[in-house]
């Protein structure tokens, strides 16, 4: 007897995917994990009763997934990072109680995950090197000596983050000495064709998309040094405030001119206008808001939140630069209701750090699925450094009116990293879409 789990709530499995210099792969393994439990005496044909509490578990080990494929020692073996997907199945295949209260299941994993593209030359499979903690209940207790824990990021040293930074093989790491408490196996990495060309829907963006011809671009940085945070003044040291800055003069140099400026606190607000004669024979009104301030899931200050709900709810592109809070910071859960227009044409541009995991399908599922909204997301931890110019780089086509492809698009975003390196950043939702620029 199997008993299949549905971990996702929402299959993306028809959702096609770009990237640049990143690949979308159908990821598959099998692995087993060990636990404390309340109960005895559970095995297969009762395990209904207690699905829920078995599920938590294993989903708890499989986010060590994103530590390790982004881990220094997982690059150094296998060539190029990765990230997995929020979209997974997973197959019990077996429950053994090894003492009492304490059990060891196997199951089979399936799921989307991102690769750099050049782990795919000449192969459309790729076998993975994973490891995960055998107990994870007990992986960071087990490798704390004294008050540091050589398993994971020097500066990032709390229990809550260290699924996310974790490295078993890092140099330090004692883990090496005990295998035991590991679990190592090879996943096998199918490569998923690429979206060949396509193209926003700007027929909608420069037309009447439900916003009487004002073509609304929001874009809210976050604030980066938020353990500093001053909330009745700005830092100017910031790199979103630098981010920020670097965006105004990008856009006064394109001839937009500064109609609003609210300074609150740390919070600041900015919008910009222009006429802009687009490529397809139109005059647009083109509105750029700017906002910087303190995105943290958990800031006392909801400022954020009263500017990106309506922003969500109006705006034909949505571009959000700053930390993802590990899914946090953009949870639509812990904002005021959304309001969504279900026929209103939108692009999502998520550069927070690792944002694939978690802004696909949440998004797509409150929007009520791709065919009026497009999401880009990066697959591995950005870099402050880069916030402006990636944002400029993203809007720089729809700022000049221009009909760019998406593949033209995310070049340009590559470039603009300079010397950090890919992010692993791609688009969903694109495949449905219906502008095409020979037939326009």
């Amino acid at each position: 007897m199997k008993i299949v789990i549905l971990i996702a709530l929402m299959s993306t499995s028809a959702f096609s995917y770009y990237g640049a210099k990143s690949a979308e792969a159908n990821l598959t393994f099998n692995a087993k994990i060990q636990f404390k439990y309340k109960k005895s005496a559970i095995v297969l044909e009762n395990y209904k009763s207690v699905e829920d509490d078995f599920t938590e578990k294993i989903e708890f080990q499989i986010k060590y997934l994103m530590g390790v494929l982004q881990a220094e020692s997982f690059i150094d073996q296998f060539g190029f990072p990765g990230v997995i997907g929020e979209d997974h199945f997973i197959t019990i295949t077996s429950i053994r109680e090894i003492k009492k209260k304490f059990y060891e299941v196997e199951y089979a994993y399936q799921g989307k995950m991102v690769l750099h593209k050049d782990a795919f030359k000449n192969t459309k499979k790729r076998l993975l090197p994973l490891t995960m903690p055998l107990n994870p209940d007990s992986i960071y207790a087990d490798t704390m000596v004294g008050d540091t824990n050589s398993c994971t990021d020097d500066h990032y040293q709390a229990e809550a983050d260290f699924w996310y930074f974790w490295d078993p093989f890092k140099e330090g790491c004692e883990l090496i000495d005990y295998p035991e408490k590991l679990v190592s196996f090879k996943a096998v990495a199918e490569k998923m064709p690429n979206t060949r060309v396509s193209y926003p829907e700007y027929n909608l963006l420069y037309g009447n998309n439900k916003n009487l011809k004002t073509f609304e671009i929001a874009v809210f940085f976050g604030l980066i040094r938020d353990e500093n945070i001053n909330p009745n003044r700005i830092n100017r040291r910031d790199e979103g405030y630098q981010a920020l800055r670097y965006s105004e003069k990008e856009l006064l140099d394109k001839g937009f001119v500064l109609t609003e400026k609210t300074n609150q606190g740390s919070n600041l607000w900015r919008v910009y206008e222009q006429q802009v004669d687009t490529a397809l024979g139109m005059w647009v009104k083109t509105r750029v808001k700017l906002y910087l301030g303190d995105t943290g899931i958990n800031s006392p200050d909801d400022t954020f939140h009263n500017y990106l709900v309506p922003a969500f709810a109006e705006a034909d592109v949505l571009v959000y630069d700053g930390h993802s809070g590990l899914g946090g910071n953009l949870d639509l859960s812990y904002f005021p209701e959304v309001k969504f227009h279900p026929k209103k044409y939108q692009i999502f541009f998520f550069n927070g750090c690792s944002t694939y995991p978690y802004f696909n399908g949440m998004f797509f599922k409150a929007k009520g699925g791709t065919k009026y909204l497009d999401i880009v997301t990066s697959g591995l931890p950005t870099f402050a450094i880069t916030a402006g110019p990636n944002v400029m780089a993203f809007l720089d086509g729809f700022l000049e009116g221009k009909t760019l492809s998406y593949q033209t698009i995310l070049r340009r975003l590559e470039t603009s990293n300079d010397d950090t390196g890919t992010y692993l950043t791609g688009v969903n939702g694109d495949d449905d879409n219906l502008f095409n620029i020979s037939n326009r």
